[in-house]
Formats: C-alpha cells, structure tokens, sequence
C-alpha cells in the first residue's frame, strides 16, 4: 500500500547566508525545499506493517521539531499535489469512498502534526538582538563636526553614562478629553497604587513581552507635574488630537505615589511620535500631526519674567555663536520671535541643531530599524550598531 499525503514545505532563510545568530524572528526570503512526506510515510510502511497512527503522528512530530531546530529554516507549510484530489463523479462515491477517507485521514494526521508544531515554533523564546546603548567609538563618530569645531557637543562617556542610576519606569493611564472620560474616572486613579514596570530581560520571553515593555517606556514620562481637580491640563492654545473613544494619545497619567495623578505634559516619546488617523485610531510611532508652537508664541507677549524664561529657552535650545552671537539675538525683539513661533506648522519642532527659525521635521519612528538616516538636520550619522 501507498499512500498519498500532503507535501511539507521548508520555508528557508538562509538566503545563501550562514545561519542566523538567533532563533527568532525568522523571516522567509523565499528559498522553498520539498520534504517528501509520502515518500517518508511509504518508508515507515515498508520497515513495519504494523505501524499505528500514533507512531505515524510520533515519527512526523520529531521529524518536524528536528527540522524547525535549524535557524535557517522559518517555517513550514503545506503542499497538497493536484493528483491527491478526487475529481471523482457523485456515482462512483461509493467506489472511491475508502481511498478518499485514507486520504482525508492521512492529511488530517499530518496536518495536525504541522500545526502542532507551527504553534510550538511561535511560542520559542524571543531574543531580540540589542546593540550596547552607549559606545564611545560608536558616539564618537554620531554627528558631523560643526564649522566651529570646539562648539561640538561633547557627551559624557560610557563609563559616565553607566554610572547613572537607572530611572524608574511607572505604569501609565490613558488620558481622557474633557467630558469624555468614564465616571469616577479620576478619582479611581487615585485610589491606584503606584506600579513599577521592571525591566528583567529573563522574564521577556516572546516577542509581544518586548513590545509592551518597549510601549511602556514610550509612554513614560521624565518630568510629570500633578494635574489639577479636573484632570489634564491642556497648554491653552493647543488643539490636541482625540482618538474615537475619546483619548488624547500625546498625553498619559501616572502614579507615583498614592492619591497623586500626574501628566506626562508632552515630555515623553508618544507626545511627538503619535498620529492620530481619519477614522480616530491612534497610530503609535507615526509623525505627531498637531502645531505645537503657534501657541507658544503667547509667552512673548505676557509679563516681564515670562518673556525672559522664553527668550532664554529659545537661545539654550538653539542659539548658534558662531553664527549670532548672543549680543546679535538679544536684538531680536519679542514680536519677532513670536512670529517665527507663530509661522511653524504641525510636525516640526524647535530643539538642538536647528532653530525657530529653521526648525525641523519630527521623524516618524514606523520602521526605525530599517531607517538609515532618522536625523534631517544633516548632522547626524547612521550608527550601524542601531540600525
């Protein structure tokens, strides 16, 4: 007896490339390999004709586990050939109706054997390949040097870098629109006691563990200030982007300590790196999509000590010497800097290496480890190590 079953497929991506350093994830680059299944059941046949289903479904479970063992193989996949159907007319069912059912029962066998171990390989512990976050070769070489080369930053060494005490990461909340949060919202906040999120790289083992520990670190903010009785404060002039169910993205809560609820107040990743679509869906690493600055231009027309703290801001984030020198930009009157503060447009930002003047675009973080150049001032170098 023959019998006649679906092909296994071998997925490779090796990609005529060694093998991979790590087990996961594997990404197919089209390489295919044909396992003849029937021809290895047929072989099983042949040693023992007493060979049972259970034995069967053991042999092509090892089979399958020895071959998934091998990093360059992403996975498999079902091959059925076109002279394993019955094309058989009604009438001649009950002529063919064993051949069918051995047929059917052999695919279901192997099938079943595939998907078992399909949803094994997924399950395989996840070890992302991180470069060391701070290299001083790598830090080195990470932007151009300026025309005047002793105004270059300078960065504090590895050992330096090391040295500091690790921040604590705190779970955060959604933040809610005004009259769109659900009742008693606030005040459930309070009663939340503080959760820490820790990073133990051995407690992370699929993928998704990494994303949501990744999302938490997106989420969290530096430098929280409390809000006030009725929840987030917006920065007056400001039109945020609401999700449908009405969530404002670029902005989270957290609790530090019991009965305190804080806001981010656009100091962590998510505030410029979140986009909320048409259809109200927030896009998590897209270009944020809403102007930040018109509303800042307030500041140079309020009191005295408020014009101060922004003309300072404003020379600390951007000044150039070597090209103004600071006596130069204290000419600038408040209307001038105002109105470069007015004419930036949604998804620009003012920060170091451009100006208000010439700010720059904010990147989308969609793809970032495919992305070789982030930086659009120019000054940035790709790092190999982070890309």
């Amino acid at each position: 007896m023959r019998l006649k079953v679906p092909f296994a497929l071998l997925i490779s991506s090796a990609a005529f490339r060694p093998a991979l350093s790590q087990p996961a994830p594997r990404a197919p680059h089209g390489i295919y390999a044909v396992v003849d299944t029937a021809g290895l059941a047929n072989g099983q046949l042949t040693t023992s004709c007493s060979t049972t289903t259970a034995q069967f479904e053991g042999y092509f479970v090892s089979l399958y586990q020895q071959l998934l063992s091998d990093p360059a193989i992403a996975g498999l996949t079902l091959q059925v050939h076109w002279d394993s159907l019955n094309q058989n007319a009604p009438c001649r069912a009950r002529v063919v109706q064993r051949k069918a059912s051995a047929r059917a029962n052999n695919g279901q066998l192997f099938a079943s054997a595939i998907l078992a171990i399909g949803g094994t390989a997924a399950a395989q512990t996840f070890h992302p390949d991180i470069p060391r976050a701070w290299d001083d070769k790598e830090v080195a070489r990470l932007e151009v040097p300026l025309a005047q080369c002793d105004r270059s930053p300078r960065y504090p060494s590895a050992e330096q870098y090391y040295a500091r005490k690790v921040r604590t990461v705190y779970r955060t909340y959604p933040v809610y629109a005004p009259g769109r949060a659900p009742a008693g919202y606030l005040e459930s906040l309070k009663e939340k006691e503080p959760e820490i999120i820790a990073f133990d790289a051995s407690q992370l083992r699929t993928k998704e563990d990494w994303v949501r520990a990744g999302e938490a670190v997106f989420n969290d903010s530096p430098f929280p200030f409390p809000v006030g009785p009725k929840g987030f404060q917006g920065t007056p002039g400001i039109t945020f982007p609401v999700t449908r169910e009405g969530i404002i993205p670029v902005d989270r809560y957290v609790i530090r300590q019991r009965g305190m609820v804080e806001q981010s107040n656009g100091t962590s990743c998510a505030a410029c790196h979140t986009r909320v679509l048409p259809d109200g869906t927030a896009l998590a690493g897209a270009q944020m999509d809403f102007a930040v600055y018109p509303a800042f231009a307030a500041r140079f027309r309020s009191s005295p000590d408020a014009i101060t703290r922004a003309r300072e801001f404003d020379w600390i984030t951007s000044g150039a010497p070597w090209v103004m020198p600071r006596t130069e930009f204290d000419k600038l009157t408040n209307e001038d800097l105002a109105r470069r503060y007015e004419a930036m447009p949604a998804g620009v930002l003012e920060r170091q290496g451009t100006s208000s003047t010439y700010p720059v675009r904010v990147p989308s973080l969609i793809g970032v480890a495919d992305i070789k150049y982030l930086d659009a001032t120019g000054l940035v170098r790709p790092v190999p190590s982070a890309t």
